[in-house]
């Protein structure tokens, strides 16, 4: 390698080095995923509401059923022979691309752009 092979390779190098600096510094810490909300549902608490986080949704409970939160979420009964199931929705502002993802059932919720 002679010394205008060499020269021309560390100007690629310092290029690469400042673009990827320039890059990762135009990127907004908005678009790397962050959760919107999270919640582990620790704590006691019937009907679910976490300071106006959860509204039940009742259409399909006719008896009126809803989450309560008990170090997890579950429906606060069990009655009749409908098919009377608890649900619950969050009122937080989630933008159109959003995904949100559940572990174990409703013992943890996370919502992330």
């Amino acid at each position: 390698m002679n010394l205008v092979e060499r020269d021309a390779l560390c100007r690629r190098r310092r290029m690469r080095l400042f673009l990827g600096g320039l890059l990762a510094t135009l990127i907004p810490a908005t678009a790397i995923a962050q959760p919107i909300t999270s919640s582990n549902f620790v704590g006691l608490e019937s009907p679910l509401f976490e300071n106006g986080a959860w509204v039940a949704i009742t259409s399909l409970a006719p008896q009126g059923t809803r989450f309560q939160k008990n170090n997890g979420a579950f429906p606060d009964r069990i009655v009749g022979p409908d098919q009377n199931h608890a649900g619950a929705r969050t009122t937080a502002v989630i933008p159109a691309d959003h995904y949100s993802e559940s572990s174990s059932g409703m013992s943890e919720m996370t919502v992330t752009t």
